[in-house]
């Protein structure tokens, strides 16, 4: 059987962030656009020119600038400024 790792990360996400008493249609939603977003993110890791048929190297930096503009925008996010 395969591994859900989507879905185990939406199960970590909605305990962490979603408050308790949130209401069934904000909650669909909100799994909604966070599969797109995990969609979004796929899609541009493989098929982005940024990525795709470039040395292993320049791969890595481009991965390495995607995680840093997502802990930016975590950050962002803290402060109350995203």
């Amino acid at each position: 059987m395969r591994r859900l790792h989507i879905c185990e990360a939406w199960n970590e996400f909605q305990h962490t962030v979603l408050p308790p008493n949130i209401g069934e249609i904000q909650r669909t939603e909100t799994r909604r656009a966070f599969y797109a977003g995990c969609c979004a993110m796929f899609n541009f890791i493989t098929e982005s020119p940024l990525i795709v048929g470039k040395s292993d190297s320049e791969g890595a930096l481009a991965l390495d600038d995607i995680n840093h503009e997502i802990l930016d925008y975590v950050d962002a996010l803290r402060k109350g400024t995203a």
